[in-house]
């Protein structure tokens, strides 16, 4: 739990799940956009091998 707010009664607190969630789906994206264009690219360099 990450607790915000002073010493009086009424600080807030957060589940580390609102953290957690967020990384891996930006983690998932980066992921799949980095291989996607190492894909791309491999299929590229593999187009100009065969033709030139």
């Amino acid at each position: 739990m990450v607790e915000l707010g002073s010493k009086s009664p009424y600080g807030q607190s957060f589940d580390n799940s609102v953290f957690i969630i967020p990384a891996i789906v930006i983690l998932a994206i980066v992921g799949w956009f980095c291989f996607y264009l190492l894909y791309n690219k491999f299929l590229y360099f593999e187009f100009l091998s065969h033709h030139f």
